[in-house]
């Protein structure tokens, strides 16, 4: 007997996409982990190589979670009907937003306090770029969960 797995809608879309919305984070973790002498001491709220591992980490674990709870826990099959699980997703779509709101305005504050050659640095940059996708990305996140949660 063959098993057969079909991708469609929204669950397509998760997995397609799922390299693409993590790409900043792998970005974070792996420059993260090179020499940046010009930022060692940087950042008032954390070190800013600290600052790019957290919220690498954070990003990449938020978005597996997402994707196994929106595939397997609360899969929706048709949205107008199955208004319960869409509610659901929306909850977590806006619990994941201001986290990645926090975090994104904590990495805001950090790259500000920062010298010029920090900021110009492989590690300035990505931290920057993670806040700037992850602002935004929450931003939508929030619509997307307040629609959810008000229902059709």
């Amino acid at each position: 007997m063959e098993t057969k797995i079909e991708l469609k809608n929204q669950a397509c879309i998760l997995v397609c996409c799922f390299g693409l919305v993590i790409a900043v984070d792998i970005a974070a973790l792996v420059i993260s982990q090179q020499d940046h002498p010009e930022c060692d001491g940087q950042g008032s709220v954390m070190n800013m190589d600290s600052f790019a591992i957290m919220a690498g980490a954070i990003g990449i674990s938020l978005g597996l979670i997402s994707m196994v709870l929106a595939l397997c826990v609360w899969k929706v099959n048709d949205p107008m009907t199955d208004t319960e699980n869409v509610r659901k997703q929306g909850g977590w779509a806006l619990l994941t937003s201001l986290v990645f709101l926090v975090i994104s305005i904590v990495g805001f504050v950090n790259y500000g306090d920062c010298t010029d050659e920090c900021k110009q640095s492989p590690l300035g940059e990505v931290i920057l770029a993670w806040c700037i996708i992850r602002i935004i990305g929450a931003c939508c996140g929030c619509c997307q969960g307040g629609v959810a949660m008000k229902g059709q």
